[in-house]
This record gives structure tokens, C-alpha cells and sequence, in this order.
């Protein structure tokens, strides 16, 4: 008998394999099911939906800018904090990239999960304005925060869809790129 997670991560797996084989629209929930080699239900059991399988898949970490966030020291200002719990996940992305770039791949295939993976950033927005919310105090720092997490998703998403463009470079790399022109361009506002 599979561990639980074991067997989602089997199950989404193949499906993203069919899907890629396939298409999306050509492969039913039960191929899925009958080539991981387990029932239909237990497929129901982790994934209710085909776009869940995508979205869902046990690959990606939910709430992961919040968490290498929280990681971050509580004595580093909070600007560096974001800004390297960006970095942060965006070198986790490299590390997953070949992953990624079939996700997505798939997922942009399928309106209905393509519109999903905004929901996908929304609750990374959410998580992330929690996390840092646990280090304000004032009105001038819940409004720092705001503008915080507006600026770590905003760079995370820029830099994952130029590092998709841009085979050659890590999506690491191009985040401290867009960091440094954030920055140079804050300093010449002020």
C-alpha cells in the first residue's frame, strides 16, 4: 500500500504525462485513474477535478513567498526581508523548473485552469500580507506591507515569466535584476 502522499504525487504525475501525450480535453479522469493504477474513487479522494490536478499537484507548495518570509530573520528590515524572501522562492523555482515549464505548459492548454492559476497568486497574496502583517505595528507599517507584497508578487511573477522566455538565465538572477532597478528607480524618486 502507497503512502497518501505518495500516491497524489503518483496520481497528478501521470496525469500531467496523458495530459502532455494526449491533451487535456482527450484524457478522462478514469485513464488517469486505471494508469496510476488506482480506482477512480481514491483519484476522487485527492482530486475532484481534472484542473485540480494541475493546480493541486503536490509538487507545488502553497503559501511559499509566506513561508520563506517567515523564515526570514526577525531583525532584518522588513524591505530586505520580502525582498530576499522573493529571491528565495524564485531559487526554489529554478530548482523545480523542468517541472514548472511542463505545468505550465499544460496549464496554458486549459482556459479553466488557466484562469485558476490567478486564484493560485491570489491566495499567495493573501498568504504572503498575513505573514508580513505578523511584523507591523503602526498604520504606517500595515501600509508599508501592502506595498511590500504588492512588490515580492509582482517581481515573482515578472521574473518567472522572463525566466520562462529566457532559457539561459535562472529566475533567481532576473528577481535581483528587477530588485535593482526597483531600487535604483525608488532612489531616484525620493
Amino acid at each position: 500500500m502507497r503512502q497518501r502522499g505518495r500516491t497524489a504525487l503518483d496520481i497528478a504525475d501521470t496525469a500531467m504525462d496523458l495530459f502532455e501525450t494526449h491533451g487535456y480535453d482527450a484524457t478522462s479522469l478514469e485513464e488517469i485513474a486505471a494508469t496510476a493504477k488506482v480506482s477512480v474513487s481514491t483519484l476522487h479522494r485527492y482530486h475532484a477535478t481534472k484542473d485540480s490536478l494541475l493546480l493541486d499537484h503536490p509538487r507545488l507548495q502553497p503559501r511559499a513567498l509566506a513561508t520563506a518570509f517567515l523564515a526570514r530573520d526577525r531583525d532584518q528590515p522588513l524591505g530586505h526581508a520580502v525582498s530576499d524572501a522573493a529571491l528565495d522562492f524564485l531559487g526554489s523555482a529554478d530548482a523545480g523548473r523542468p517541472f514548472l515549464r511542463r505545468l505550465r505548459d499544460c496549464v496554458d492548454t486549459v482556459p479553466s485552469a488557466s484562469a485558476r492559476l490567478w486564484t493560485y497568486w491570489q491566495h499567495e497574496t493573501t498568504a504572503l500580507r498575513a505573514a508580513i502583517g505578523t511584523r507591523t505595528v503602526t498604520r504606517q507599517d500595515e501600509l508599508l506591507a501592502d506595498l511590500l507584497t504588492g512588490h515580492a508578487l509582482t517581481i515573482a511573477i515578472a521574473a518567472l515569466a522572463e525566466a520562462r522566455q529566457d532559457q539561459q538565465q535562472s529566475a533567481r538572477a532576473i528577481g535581483a535584476d528587477l530588485l535593482g532597478v526597483l531600487r535604483s528607480s525608488v532612489r531616484e524618486m525620493g
